[in-house]
């Protein structure tokens, strides 16, 4: 009786060791916060922190910042922008050493998609690349807030001109409405010419 009652006992013991270190596995630091949605300020760290592939960028967006995704369009599931933003980093800095930024580190949720360090690491060694975008007038209002006058960005290097001449004239003679007006030009010119 004593061997099986002790047998009990170090199986219990066992099943809650297992399952103390899959809470501390599947577990975030947002937990027990209140979840909401990012705000200007995170979305706005979150484009640039991806865009320069710097993860300590991402450390200034809460934990509380909390999204859930389409199961039609996003593969379903949910996940914290914090850790969204550790992954795009390491998305674009080809460095799987990010990833173990991401909580939880590993997805016990079987309907996500993989939301964790491990999908994370399998997803940047794949090089599998994604990334956010900002509406246009959230960044134009942001370069403005950083002092940038917008008219003058191309010319200050902070982003490319809308049109370059040299695309423009490099793409010329595959556009069939400029071959058209030339051809109606110099048909025209030498049309002139010839009846003097």
């Amino acid at each position: 009786m004593r061997g099986l009652g002790r047998r009990r006992s170090l199986l219990l013991a066992g099943l809650a060791f297992i399952g103390a270190i899959l809470c501390l596995i599947g577990a975030t630091p947002g937990t027990f916060m209140v979840r909401r949605g990012a705000s200007e300020y995170e979305t706005v760290v979150y484009y640039f922190a991806q865009n320069v592939g710097e993860p300590s960028l991402c450390d200034h967006i809460s934990w509380a910042a909390y999204a859930r995704y389409s199961v039609i369009f996003g593969g379903g599931g949910a996940s914290y922008r914090r850790s969204d933003c550790y992954e795009r980093v390491a998305e674009a800095r080809y460095d799987p050493s990010v990833c173990w930024r991401v909580r939880p580190l590993v997805d016990l949720d079987p309907l996500s998609s993989g939301y964790s360090a491990l999908s994370c690491r399998r997803r940047t060694r794949a090089r599998y690349h994604t990334g956010i975008a900002l509406d246009d007038a959230l960044l134009i209002r942001t370069f403005e807030r950083m002092g940038y006058d917008i008219d003058h960005m191309s010319i200050s290097g902070v982003v490319p001109p809308a049109i370059r001449l040299r695309d423009v004239y490099i793409g010329l003679p595959h556009d069939p409405a400029a071959i058209a007006q030339a051809k109606a030009r110099a048909f025209g010119a030498a049309g002139g010419q010839l009846g003097h």
